[in-house]
């Protein structure tokens, strides 16, 4: 896994895909470590983050909540929407 892990050539999916094997082995700590290069690298990954079965075992990680803060966009709803006025 540390081979993987250090490549340079793996796109955001396949790192994603080596991290979940990561939290599979029990190594949450690693994948918290990564997880925010994974974001940054390709934030589309991280739009359901709170919502991906994969990333149950980190969720209420301070870290982790952080990220989702930051990158989450399906469960949170638009900053436009959530300050406009509902029409009734």
């Amino acid at each position: 896994m540390n081979a993987l892990r250090k490549r340079s050539d793996l796109d955001p999916n396949c790192m994603s895909d080596v991290m979940l094997l990561d939290l599979a082995l029990g190594q949450n700590d690693i994948t918290l470590e990564l997880l925010p290069k994974l974001c940054a690298a390709g934030p589309i990954i991280c739009a359901d983050i709170s919502l991906f079965p994969g990333w149950i075992p980190l969720r209420g990680q301070p870290a982790f909540e952080a990220l989702v803060k930051k990158y989450d966009t399906v469960s949170q709803p638009p900053a436009s929407a959530a300050s406009s006025p509902s029409s009734s």
